[in-house]
């Protein structure tokens, strides 16, 4: 069972070789269910209470790419399109 203490937690981890960014908010492995929530965007959350344990962001280089371009520039409002990282 989830504690406030375990909902304080959360781990950012990248995965180079096949280009996954998860997202992790508990310390330990454990059973659940993952869901699509946009293309590329699981939401992995436990059965019973649907606390959500970990999102992962597939193909995450090009994601950023999309927003930030390849030279990795933040341009601001100037281009709003570009300013929020897509789901």
């Amino acid at each position: 069972m989830a504690t406030d203490q375990d909902n304080r937690y959360m781990m950012a981890q990248y995965d180079r070789e096949q280009d996954i960014l998860y997202l992790l908010f508990t310390p330990e492995a454990q059973e659940a269910i993952a869901e699509e929530v946009s293309d590329g965007v699981f939401v992995r959350f436990d059965p019973d209470t649907r606390q959500v344990i970990a999102v992962e962001f597939l193909d995450f280089s090009t994601r950023v790419d999309e927003v930030f371009g390849p030279d990795r520039r933040y341009f601001g409002r100037e281009q709003p399109e570009r300013v929020l990282l897509p789901l």
